[in-house]
């Protein structure tokens, strides 16, 4: 098993896959790896400092690819000098004859090897590797872009990957929209900025060991170090979302940073409008429901009997009452929703013992 890994300047890990199985398949699947990188990165505001490593794991297990590759950094085992750097891949991307391309190695290396034998051509690389670098090292014209909820701030960097980490995390809180996490999150807010203070720089370009170095991209929770609001202080917001658990506030989130919706917090959404309203005209009449099965019967009844025109009756508020308790049941038992916690042992006892009003006001001491 082949495996491609790019190491930052700190040698820190941004990005792992398998390559390949069958070495004759090498060559073009490298090439192919190291080229997708650089359209990724080219998204950014400038090309960081990366190299492109390919090693062979010949007992890897390709389901711990990221494991199999941090035990080689944990090691400093990794090849010092057989890696392609970023840059260069960057500047033949750009640069090299269409009509003679082929997304290989031995194309990247021949078309490096050609430039610097020609004078031209190597001072035209040169240039690309002082704008990029220059770029990246003008700090106080980065921007950062920091997201705020109720946990606290992320920073990330203006990098093509910063990007992508920062869009991976907006998708992240929305999937939890409706999640306790949230409990203290009023609204979201979007900032971006420019600044000299070296520590948020530094903090927003160590945005990647927050995600898994993958083509998924997916926020680790455990692994985040949320900064206090204050760092914002001065900043208004680029902007802001509702966070109230409501699916209508959901939708607007995912309208307002293009992000997809995800099944969880749909099937939390509608659950919320039955239980809040009992109204059974808010469930989608179809199988995207998950739980349409639950309701389809008590549909059925109220709307195709004589319950149909009892809707302002008593019997028709006590079927609400059961649509609207049938939802809170799911919610309770198969979610994990903000508003919706089962009572604690705890919480139940307090509630046992709550003293009688009296209408008189109780002295509890000094």
């Amino acid at each position: 098993m082949y495996i491609g890994f790019i190491l930052n300047g700190r040698n820190n890990l941004e990005y792992c896959r398998m390559l390949s199985s069958d070495a004759n398949d090498l060559d073009r699947r490298f090439g192919e790896f190291c080229f997708s990188q650089v359209r990724k990165q080219l998204k950014g505001a400038y090309l960081p400092e990366e190299r492109i490593y390919c090693i062979e794991a010949a007992d890897g297990d390709k389901n711990r690819v990221e494991s199999l590759v941090r035990d080689i950094i944990d090691r400093g085992a990794w090849p010092s000098d057989d890696y392609q750097r970023l840059r260069d891949i960057g500047f033949v991307h750009e640069t090299a004859d269409s009509y003679r391309r082929t997304d290989s190695r031995d194309f990247i290396v021949g078309e490096l090897e050609r430039t610097l034998h020609n004078g031209r051509a190597g001072r035209l690389l040169e240039a690309y590797h002082d704008f990029h670098r220059s770029r990246e090292k003008d700090t106080g014209n980065r921007v950062l872009t920091a997201i705020q909820t109720g946990q606290g701030v992320l920073l990330f960097d203006d990098t093509g990957r910063g990007l992508e980490r920062a869009e991976s995390y907006l998708q992240y809180n929305a999937d939890n929209f409706f999640s306790p996490i949230h409990r203290n999150t009023d609204k979201l807010g979007v900032y971006y900025f420019s600044t000299d203070n070296a520590r948020l720089v530094e903090k927003a370009r160590e945005c990647g060991s927050m995600f898994t170095p993958d083509d998924r991209c997916r926020f680790i929770p455990a692994r985040a170090e949320f900064l206090r609001a204050d760092i914002l202080r001065g900043c208004k917001p680029a902007v802001e979302c509702d966070m109230s658990p409501d699916l209508a506030r959901y939708r607007e989130m995912l309208k307002t940073f293009k992000l997809r919706e995800s099944e969880t917090p749909f099937n939390i959404g509608i659950l919320d409008r039955l239980c809040r309203t009992g109204n059974l005209d808010e469930m989608p009449e179809n199988r995207n429901f998950r739980h349409f099965c639950s309701f389809s019967s008590l549909h059925s009844q109220m709307n195709h009997s004589f319950l149909s025109s009892q809707a302002d009756t008593l019997l028709g508020s006590s079927m609400r009452q059961a649509v609207s308790d049938t939802a809170r049941r799911i919610l309770q038992n198969e979610y994990d929703v903000r508003g919706y916690e089962l009572p604690t042992p705890d919480t139940r006892r307090r509630r046992e013992k709550k003293p009688e009003k009296t209408g008189k006001k109780t002295k509890i001491g000094r």
